[in-house]
């Protein structure tokens, strides 16, 4: 072969094509040419450089190939790679977890704060009310005190009148009997002595009528209060007629 049929086989390498995933071999010691002229058989120095130059062209041609699938390799996953990202994602619920547990903490302090702040206005309405209750119970004490005071004051006003009273009856002074006995009524008109010995004053003097109402009212009084009203009237019946006294018992309680 001369040297342009060595061209052409070197520019027949040079096109190369895989077929299946395989290079096309030719074996170059059986490679012959037929011409007009002799064939002869191929150089074993440009033999060597063509199995040298198809070594090149397979390397390149496996280095494509590894090129060309290395995309797919790398969207395989990686050894360790499903691990992370599990591991990844219980950090985030576990963060989530925390975080949620500090809110509801949160929650939880400020409700315990608003609580006891309840609590304590509830601790003070409380207090103020007790206070209350204690001024009102403390003036309810003074007026029921200052009204004993007065209801006492009355009674002893009362009590002198009727003293007077009894004296001025003794010596046969009805008329006088009657003025201070009106003014004991009007300080303490629960006492019945007060209405007996003023109706015995009115009877003296010959006013039976005025005599027969005081009676009645002390009657009606002596069933509610009747302070010593017997012992008061002893002497009645020792002094005077019995007529007098039984006049009187017929207005006085049965069940005195």
């Amino acid at each position: 072969m001369n040297r342009d049929g060595w061209s052409v086989l070197r520019k027949l390498l040079a096109g190369f094509t895989l077929i299946g995933g395989s290079v096309i071999s030719i074996s170059l010691v059986d490679f012959k040419m037929t011409s007009p002229g002799t064939v002869n058989a191929a150089p074993e120095s440009e033999v060597s450089q063509l199995r040298a130059e198809m070594r090149s062209l397979r390397e390149e041609l496996s280095r494509s190939r590894t090129n060309t699938s290395r995309p797919a390799d790398e969207s395989r996953p990686v050894p360790g790679e499903s691990a992370q990202k599990e591991n990844s994602s219980v950090i985030e619920r576990e963060y989530a977890l925390k975080e949620a547990q500090r809110i509801l903490a949160q929650e939880e302090a400020a409700k315990r704060a608003a609580l006891a702040a309840e609590e304590e206005r509830l601790s003070r309405q409380r207090l103020e009310l007790e206070a209350q209750r204690a001024e009102i119970a403390a003036r309810e004490a003074a007026q029921r005190r200052a009204e004993q005071d007065a209801r006492h004051r009355e009674v002893s006003t009362a009590l002198g009148f009727y003293a007077s009273a009894l004296d001025t009856f003794w010596r046969g002074n009805y008329s006088e009997t009657v003025t201070l006995l009106s003014q004991a009524i009007t300080h303490h008109p629960q006492d019945a002595r007060f209405f007996y010995f003023r109706g015995l004053a009115y009877s003296r003097l010959g006013n039976r009528e005025s005599a027969e109402s005081d009676f009645r009212v002390g009657g009606t009084t002596e069933g509610r209060y009747s302070p010593e009203v017997s012992a008061a009237l002893e002497r009645i019946q020792k002094a005077h007629g019995w007529h007098e006294r039984d006049w009187l018992e017929t207005f006085r309680p049965r069940n005195r």
